[in-house]
């Protein structure tokens, strides 16, 4: 796309001449769930919200914006960069931009000279941003920083895996250092429970050329994971926060069903780790409790918004709002970082009955008291009865999916043996 000119869209264009004149607009770059919960804040507080992305993810269903698809952001960041010149050129004044996943983080990063002559964000530098990214390095400040870790091997190869594998706890995780190594393997973490399952998932691990650790993992079920969210101005200074604790999940995967919590000691550690990365923007932190030795261990940390920032916006910490007013210099004497609301439960809809199935399988949970924890949940990452269509849209979906699926199980039982049948259009 050359530079400075629009794709010729009747909503975009309306959008320019009207909404994004009355305020400055409000650009999220990314369309996941995630994306949904600050589109959905911003609309609803009449900011001109558009997004962005290379697929039409869920928030793209939203009423509340306009939204455009671009190439995919790795492989072709010229468009968008020339995208958002000629989208801040036609702009009345600078817009803010919203990083939701690690891509998006790792572009507005590299190329926030160019992109902050237009528009205004808060995230870490570019070195920060990597050094998070990165979980060799982000473990290895956070271990300086005085923070518990699990126990961690960092193989550069299969030999170096056969050497040290008698040493590695069984079972353990097969993790990649990044979202690019996510992505290859489909999933966060691989679990193997014996040494040689350990030693066939790096092989298959290794052929995608991406790197990964192994790392013990911590006992307990959901309920030990904790975790700090919080938003920290140019200054570093704790603007806004909340604390969390996960009551569902599936393992290996985010947290399905969630609470606001005091938790003092996971608040601190999430602040000393930030302060050690001199972190400025918004963060998830999060930590799981290791009874082997009564120490919160890191998990991870996000360097964007996260996908429960639903939860913060019922619990009265808007983070998408209060970033966009400190960013346009507007008071923020309401958003007091003491005042986050107890007790606000969150349910990602996406994924907890897939964690329901399996604490039934456990013989942890029955359908009536999961079912009533899932309608009662005071925040939800797709459901509003004001904005309904995201919600539909990925049930549609993963009904289709499930359909599929079973033709194909069906197709599969009356084929001849020793032939396989042709998979269903997909």
């Amino acid at each position: 796309m050359p530079a400075n000119i629009l794709p010729d869209s009747a909503r975009l264009q309306k959008w320019l001449v009207k909404g994004a004149r009355r305020h400055p607009a409000a650009v999220i770059l990314g369309s996941s769930a995630n994306a949904l919960v600050y589109s959905r804040s911003l609309g609803r507080h009449g900011i001109p919200t558009l997004v962005l992305d290379s697929h039409k993810g869920v928030a793209m269903y939203s009423r509340f914006g306009v939204h455009h698809v671009l190439p995919p952001i790795e492989e072709q960041a010229d468009e968008w960069l020339s995208f958002l010149d000629s989208l801040g050129d036609r702009l009345d004044t600078h817009g803010v931009v919203y990083p939701t996943a690690d891509p998006h983080l790792l572009f507005l990063s590299k190329h926030r000279d160019r992109v902050g002559r237009r528009f205004r964000f808060i995230i870490p530098d570019h070195s920060t941003v990597q050094n998070i990214i990165n979980k060799r390095s982000q473990y290895a400040i956070a271990e300086k920083a005085g923070i518990a870790l699990p126990k961690t091997f960092y193989p550069e190869s299969i030999a170096d895996l056969r050497a040290w594998v008698s040493e590695i706890p069984s079972p353990c995780i097969l993790k990649p250092y990044s979202f690019r190594g996510r992505t290859s393997i489909g999933k966060k973490a691989v679990r193997a429970n014996s040494p040689a399952e350990l030693l066939a998932a790096y092989a298959r691990a290794e052929e995608t050329g991406q790197q990964f650790m192994v790392q013990d993992i911590v006992p307990g079920e959901s309920t030990s994971i904790f975790a700090y969210h919080g938003f920290w101005d140019h200054s570093g200074w704790e603007v806004a926060w909340w604390t969390k604790q996960h009551l569902r999940g599936i393992e290996l995967s985010e947290g399905c069903y969630e609470v606001t919590v005091d938790a003092p000691e996971v608040a601190k550690l999430g602040r000393r780790l930030l302060a050690a990365f001199d972190y400025k923007g918004c963060s998830h932190v999060e930590f799981k409790w290791d009874p082997r030795d009564r120490t919160y261990r890191l998990m991870e940390i996000n360097a964007r918004t996260g996908l429960s920032s639903q939860q913060g916006v019922i619990a009265g910490v808007d983070l998408p709002w209060i970033i966009y007013r400190y960013l346009n210099g507007i008071n923020l004497e309401d958003s007091s970082v003491n005042t986050f609301k107890r007790g606000v439960t969150y349910v990602n809809e996406m994924t907890d009955f897939k964690a329901f199935l399996e604490y039934r399988r456990r013989g942890q949970l029955c359908f009536l008291p999961w079912l009533l924890s899932f309608l009662g949940a005071t925040a939800k990452a797709l459901w509003a009865w004001n904005d309904p269509r995201p919600f539909v849209a990925v049930s549609c979906n993963l009904a289709g999916r499930y359909l599929l699926k079973k033709l194909n199980d069906f197709f599969s039982k009356l084929a001849p043996e020793g032939k396989q049948p042709k998979r269903a259009a997909e």
